[in-house]
């Protein structure tokens, strides 16, 4: 270990350590993440391994800064700042949520929750073997990128109910964004093509999401490029490959500003935004601007629907389920679980019994009776504990909430075969 290493981490350290606890679900996000060099981690595990061992040492750092004794003030502040940081990162609740279920003010809720990461921070830094290697590069998001992150991810939360993942058409999004952004075309002098594949593939996302992330992206590349933009797409196992490439560069007096999109806060949402929806983003400044989004693609034989009105319990399956060759799709009504099913058939349904506006035995009813979805696994997922009569009427298993991940791993690799990881 450096002997002038001082003995409590660095602000960048901190930030880092956030990063990836805000992304502790995210295998895609883990495995490359400057943390495995600078905790010593094994390079040459492989990258879903990597990914889920250092998981497993920030979930670990949370429960170590779980004080032994439960009496005293400085006791009672642990463990508060212990609550906070398994809800926000183990849990997946919002900073609003945590306030509400703590009765805290917001302001002291940040306050504990930065102490809270600094503990943990504090921990991983004692075994970290050495600052950084040599030639490593560490990218960290500048406080007030991360600032506008939390907020994005705040009005995420609130809008989750609303996001709808289903097998989208690529080409009609882009158009519609090509539309909104002629007055910003026109001002810069440039130009955006979309360089057809043929048959332009589809994805599994939310029209809304993905129209917002091309519309920042595409805006921010016209400001702060000089060439004109090229878009092409192509399928690559299951995900939807989309490059976003500069061409013939404009006269310009002075040179493009140089972006890093660690602390470009436009980039940085585009960023959350595509991890959201299960992809993830790559970004190359030399000559020119070049981005390729990864999104899930639309993969047939290896998607879940889920009929599910409780967006906790679609978040869980996401989590449990990430870093596997497996797209999930949620609906809420029995309406669009038939159109869906009829539209993916998916290798399995997962059904939920207590829905709203019809309970789920109804909808099992309509699915095995409709001849273009009889064929179709239903695995029951309810509070419900009713698997002779799910089995009389057609389903395939049954699952008891509240869930556990080896319990919808086993159930669900029943209809999918091996759960393989993703590349």
């Amino acid at each position: 270990m450096d002997e002038n290493r001082p003995n409590v981490p660095d602000a960048d350290f901190v930030r880092l350590v956030r990063g990836a606890l805000t992304h502790l679900y995210d295998p895609a996000y883990l495995q490359n993440h400057p943390l495995i060099s600078r905790l010593g981690l094994d390079l040459n595990l492989d990258k879903l391994t990597r990914a889920q061992e250092l998981r497993r040492i920030l979930i670990e750092g949370i429960e170590h800064i779980q004080p032994r004794r439960r009496t005293g003030k400085q006791s009672e502040e642990a463990i508060r700042a212990y609550t906070i940081l398994t809800y926000r990162y183990v849990d997946g609740l919002s900073m609003e949520e945590i306030g509400e279920e703590l009765d805290l003010s917001q302001r002291s809720l940040y306050r504990e929750h930065k102490k809270g990461l600094e503990a943990v921070a504090c921990l991983l830094w004692d075994r970290a073997p050495n600052v950084a290697l040599p030639g490593e590069q560490v990218t960290v998001t500048s406080e007030a990128v991360q600032n506008r992150l939390d907020a994005l991810q705040a009005e995420l939360n609130h809008i989750q109910p609303a996001v709808r993942v289903n097998v989208l058409d690529i080409e009609p999004v882009l158009q519609e964004v090509l539309e909104m952004l002629n007055p910003l075309v026109a001002q810069t002098g440039r130009r955006i093509t979309l360089v057809a594949p043929g048959q332009w593939p589809a994805v599994m996302a939310d029209r809304i999401m993905l129209r917002q992330i091309f519309l920042v992206l595409l805006s921010n590349m016209l400001y702060t490029g000089s060439g004109n933009l090229a878009i092409e797409c192509r399928k690559k196992k299951n995900e939807v490959v989309i490059v976003v490439a500069e061409g013939a560069k404009q006269p310009q007096t002075e040179p493009p500003p140089a972006v890093d999109p660690s602390n470009d806060a436009n980039l940085a949402v585009v960023q959350t935004l595509v991890e959201t929806l299960g992809g993830r983003l790559e970004l190359l400044r030399e000559d020119g601007w070049r981005v390729r989004l990864f999104l899930p693609g639309s993969t047939e034989g290896a998607t879940v629907l889920m009929v599910e009105d409780n967006e906790g319990v679609v978040s869980l399956f996401r989590r449990y389920l990430g870093g596997h060759q497996v797209s999930i799709v949620d609906v809420n009504n029995g309406d669009e679980a038939i159109e869906q099913a009829i539209a993916l058939q998916p290798r399995v349904i997962t059904l939920d019994l207590m829905m709203p506006d019809e309970d789920g035995w109804e909808i099992l009813q309509r699915l095995k009776k409709n001849p273009a979805t009889e064929h179709i696994p239903v695995v029951i997922c309810s509070v419900l504990n009713e698997p002779q009569l799910a089995e009389a009427m057609g389903a395939s298993g049954y699952i008891t909430k509240p869930v556990d991940r080896i319990e919808i791993l086993e159930a669900l690799q029943n209809y999918l075969g091996p759960l393989l990881p993703t590349v």
